[in-house]
Order: structure tokens, then sequence, then C-alpha cells
């Protein structure tokens, strides 16, 4: 409602503006071609047809002007819209962008940790890899142990002296196989290193 309103009103200004500018060019056309003791009148100007030549001339003039600013401004709020979508992708081109930068920062960080981390297990495996099995202290805990035998088997049985002699026998034996089955009867090294 308002803009038919507005409409109206610019009719009504623009009709007004052209009686007026009619008015004063028939007016000096009149008075260019009039005769000393002729007077224009308002009388005169509505029954010229140059009067409402220039009227109806206004108001053309007017409909051609507005319909042009109208497709000037529909195409500048065209361009507007065709603008803010161009600026908004620039945008959101430049915040990926950012997120580019971002996560290729965060990949350079993993890839540096995964190589710390790659660096500690082969670390630890060549640790494990190369076990060093202290002989010598194992040897010694293997005589207690056998020594732990000899004394469990003449203290805690009650059998006559040939059955415990074979009986120290067979723990001399089966020592000496697990020696062998370790490659530790010969040994002569005070650490070995496992690879």
């Amino acid at each position: 409602m308002e803009k038919c309103d507005e409409i109206d009103s610019a009719f009504c200004f623009n009709f007004f503006f052209d009686v007026i500018l009619a008015y004063l060019i028939e007016k000096k056309i009149f008075d260019f071609n009039a005769l000393p003791g002729q007077s224009f009148t308002a009388n005169d100007a509505l029954q010229s047809v140059n009067f409402w030549g220039i009227i109806f001339a206004g108001f053309v003039v007017y409909v051609i002007w507005g319909l042009v600013f109208d497709f000037v401004m529909k195409e500048h709020e065209n361009v507007d819209k065709i603008r803010g979508f161009i600026r908004s992708k620039k945008e959101a081109i430049r915040n990926d962008l950012d997120k580019k930068e971002e996560l290729l920062k965060k990949i350079d960080t993993l890839k540096n940790d995964i190589t710390a981390v790659e660096g500690k297990i082969a670390e630890l495996q060549s640790k494990i890899d190369g076990f060093i099995f202290p002989v010598k202290e194992y040897l010694h805990y293997h005589y207690q142990y056998v020594e732990g035998w000899y004394q469990a088997i003449n203290s805690e049985l009650p059998w006559p002296i040939k059955q415990l002699d074979e009986r120290r026998a067979e723990c001399e034996l089966v020592a000496k196989a697990h020696l062998t089955r370790l490659n530790l009867s010969e040994a002569d090294h005070q650490k070995i290193v496992y690879s």
C-alpha cells in the first residue's frame, strides 16, 4: 500500500512539474510570437497543442527514466548479490586454505611424533633382540640349585647309600643335560648377547 502511495505522489509531482514547465515554455513561445497588447493566459495554455505535447513528452520521459532507473537498480541489486556470493565464496576459500594449512601443520607434527615413537620402538626392540645373558651369574645359581638337590637327597631321603649315589648321579646327568641344551656346558664367557 505504501508503494502505491509513493507511486501516486511521484506521478502527481511529475504531473505538477510538467504542467509548470509546459506553461513556461508555451508562455515563452507566445511572448516571442505575440503582438503588442496580447497577453498569455492559462486558458491559452490549456487550448494549445504544444502545452499538452510537452506534458505528454514529460510523462514519456518520466516513464522511460523510471523504467531505466528500475532496470538499473534491479541489475545493481543482482550485481550486489553476485558480488556478495563471490565475496562469500572467497571467504570460504580463505577459510578452507587456513584449515588446510592448520591440517598440514598437524600432519607434520604427527609425522614427527610417529618418527619419535618408531625410534623408541626400534630402541626397545634392539634391547629385546640384544638380550644380554649373564653366564657366570647363571652358572653360579645353577650350581647352588644342584647343591640344594644334593643336600635334600643326603638329608631327607632315608635310603641306602647305593640308591642315594644313583640319585645324585641322575641329578648330575639332568644338570649337565640342562647346561648342554643351553650351550653353557663349556661357557668361558662372562656374558652372552642374544640377538
